[in-house]
């Protein structure tokens, strides 16, 4: 026997159990390289060891900064994070001036997908708010008429009467402004190397790739015709919009690309997104609802959807609330679909700047196996669940649940609740 013969005889024998385990002791043993805490990259191991599919990735970002300016920048968050005028002084450059105005608001993470772009819109322009993409009945004199009307008609209607057409008037301005703004060199340093602009690039690259993995062939192409797909408060549909992209490159074919959100301006921005990444109109249906009442359980059919995203849903979620979304949710799912979502997770980088200075809108950070136990109570299987941290910012977890073609017997509740408790 050859010593090649024997090396490929112990690869091909060789537990893939060790094979996850290197990689996580392989971030752990680099701490210069992976922003990743201990206490979660510790979880990951002993949820890996409890047979549970967790992984740390190490994504790369296309925007990452040079090693010197990415000093700089983090030299300067930490700055930031000391000062006791920190968040006054985080807005001083122009068009961070102009993003704090929408920090609450889906248009925030626009920059932060896009920060190579002119304006803090990337492909988002003034004129989306006022496309008719919403059916709507409208009263004329007594008569009721079905009519189509754009987000800002949505937005003047919700804040009409009672002297308060102003307000309506001054959040259609504040998105035509923020889309406009021109991104300066500060703000734009800020948006490609900070942790948190970082991770949600790579939040969504984890997403996409394990939304691609779960149904491509081993030549990387996708023979699925007829596919539908819901983004729930899908924001500007940044991840979304990629990952239907990417789908229908490698040769999926979509029937209906569902973008649901309570926000009319929101939705305006996430039709002209998906237009921009090529995907056609006649598919995009973009529905004005409320997730947490269930609204959406008329319009998409039981069993319908292959892909399902919550990216950036769950965590804004309490969690009765996020359990009660993510059961409905897989009543709409195939058998052979995937439900895609994440997390921030407890332990995290820059968690001061993210807080006290950018005074993010609160949402619940959770641990990996809280996440999980999420999942569990909603009813999916935690066998056919994977977990992936993008190990250089250490923000999120995400997770792609997959739905069984057919029974496989699934773990006991018990059992499954004891592995994520």
């Amino acid at each position: 026997m050859t010593l090649a013969h024997m090396e490929l005889l112990q690869a091909q024998a060789r537990d893939p159990l060790l094979d996850r385990l290197d990689r996580l002791y392989y971030v752990a043993d680099r701490p210069e390289q992976y922003a990743v805490r201990p206490q979660v990259v510790q979880e990951a191991i002993e949820l890996t060891l409890a047979g549970v599919d967790v992984r740390l990735e190490d994504v790369q970002d296309p925007y990452a900064l040079p090693p010197v300016a990415q000093q700089m920048v983090d030299e300067h968050i930490a700055q930031l994070e000391s000062a006791p005028d920190g968040d006054r002084r985080f807005v001083q450059s122009p068009a961070m001036a102009v993003w704090s105005t929408l920090r609450m608001r889906a248009h925030a993470l626009q920059p932060l997908y896009t920060p190579w772009a002119e304006t803090l819109g990337g492909p988002i322009t003034p004129g989306a708010y006022d496309r008719p993409l919403f059916r709507s009945a409208v009263d004329d004199g007594g008569v009721t008429s079905i009519r189509m009307l754009s987000a800002a008609d949505i937005v003047m209607r919700e804040y009409g009467g009672k002297g308060r057409e102003a307000k309506g008037a001054d959040i259609v301005a504040k998105h035509r402004a923020f889309v406009s703004q021109q991104i300066d060199p500060v703000s734009r340093l800020f948006y490609e190397g900070s942790k948190d602009g970082a991770s949600i690039r790579t939040r969504a690259y984890t997403a996409i790739g394990m939304g691609i993995d779960h149904f491509a062939r081993p030549d990387g192409t996708i023979e699925r015709r007829g596919m539908r797909c819901a983004s729930f408060a899908c924001g500007a549909a940044g991840p979304v919009s990629l990952l239907v992209r990417d789908m229908q490159k490698r040769g999926a074919e979509f029937e209906k690309v569902y973008m649901l959100d309570q926000d009319p301006l929101a939705l305006a921005g996430a039709y002209q997104t998906l237009e921009d990444a090529g995907v056609s109109d006649d598919i995009i249906d973009a529905q004005l609802t409320d997730l947490v009442r269930g609204d959406f359980e008329k319009t998409i059919e039981p069993g319908s959807l292959d892909i399902a995203d919550l990216l950036g849903l769950i965590e804004y979620l309490p969690d009765e609330l996020a359990i009660a979304l993510l059961a409905k949710v897989r009543t709409r799912m195939k058998p052979g679909g995937v439900v895609l979502w994440g997390n921030m997770v407890k332990d995290r980088p820059q968690q001061k700047m993210f807080k006290e200075v950018v005074k993010w809108p609160p949402l619940k950070q959770r641990t990996i196996k809280e996440s999980l136990g999420l999942a569990i109570k909603a009813g999916y299987d935690i066998k056919n669940t994977t977990a992936a941290v993008s190990a250089r910012e250490g923000v999120y977890a995400n997770f792609a649940m997959r739905i069984p073609e057919v029974s496989q017997g699934a773990v006991s509740r018990a059992g499954a609740l004891a592995i994520a408790s």
